[in-house]
């Protein structure tokens, strides 16, 4: 598994040929290599009166959330995002988008309460992209980070990596320690997310990176929870993101998204009734 996973955008309003027809976002489905995981990516800067529309799939405490956001593009932002999950998920379960109810883990992973479903999912935004990710058969996990915050990586990496992965970013020049220190980070944070474990968790195992940038999982503890069957890999993101997929497996494997990009396209438009 050489090559990095291929991720489509979602095409938002304004930036694809279909959108200003339909008024309203253009979600596009695919399909990759591993066909029981789907993943999509968006752009979560939109106008205004578009992320207003984007409200009103919202749940009460996805809503309350939002109004605490202090910045306004923040606020929006994590309104889009949470929106477009809504959207995705609501495009796999034949359901409306406010019909689905969540529920959190103790370490804070979303699942689904109802509609009843096995359908796993796994969401990350940073800055101005989300990155999804939806299986029947797998755990999931995924991160994106945006490369240019304002971010003491220095130190994060000492609390959270070993030494064997410090000193792999202290060999690089130091002008690659940054873009190399989100590598490891968002495979690292997937890989936990697919476990369904919380930030500790990050410093029971450590990576290693061959050449091609294939990462390796060495000394992940044999307790409970930590499973075998699993595959890891950054995603092609795009300029100024470095992201992540994982994937525990669970014992069948089933297709998930069939029909390629050429699939129905759900959008907000379905959901105005």
């Amino acid at each position: 598994m050489r090559e990095p996973i291929r991720v489509m955008e979602l095409a938002q309003a304004g930036n694809h040929s279909r959108a200003a027809s339909l008024g309203s976002s253009i979600i596009e489905r695919i399909t990759f290599s591993e066909p029981e995981v789907a993943a999509w990516k968006a752009r979560l800067d939109l106008a205004p009166e578009l992320s207003s529309k984007y409200v009103e799939l919202l749940s009460a405490d996805e809503y309350a959330r939002a109004q605490r956001f202090r910045c306004n593009r923040e606020r929006r932002r994590y309104v889009v995002a949470r929106a477009i999950l809504r959207v995705l998920l609501a495009s796999y379960l034949d359901v409306r988008p406010n019909a689905i109810t969540f529920g959190y883990t103790q370490t804070g992973k979303p699942f689904i309460v109802n509609p009843a479903t096995g359908l796993n999912f796994n969401v990350s935004h940073s800055a101005a992209r989300a990155l999804y990710a939806f299986s029947y058969d797998c755990h999931v996990g995924v991160d994106i980070e945006y490369l240019h915050q304002d971010c003491d990586y220095t130190r994060v990496a000492a609390l959270f990596f070993s030494d064997r992965e410090r000193g792999a970013l202290q060999r690089l020049p130091r002008y690659q320690h940054k873009r190399m220190f989100f590598t490891y980070w968002t495979l690292k944070e997937a890989l936990v997310k697919a476990m369904g474990f919380g930030l500790s968790a990050l410093t029971q195992f450590e990576l290693t990176l061959t050449q091609d940038q294939v990462p390796h999982v060495v000394n992940l503890p044999a307790a409970a929870g930590w499973g075998s069957d699993w595959a890891l890999r950054s995603v092609d993101a795009e300029a100024g993101y470095i992201a992540a997929i994982a994937i525990t497996r669970l014992h069948s494997r089933r297709v998930i998204g069939g029909g390629g990009a050429h699939a129905s396209e759900p959008t907000l438009r379905q959901y105005d009734q």
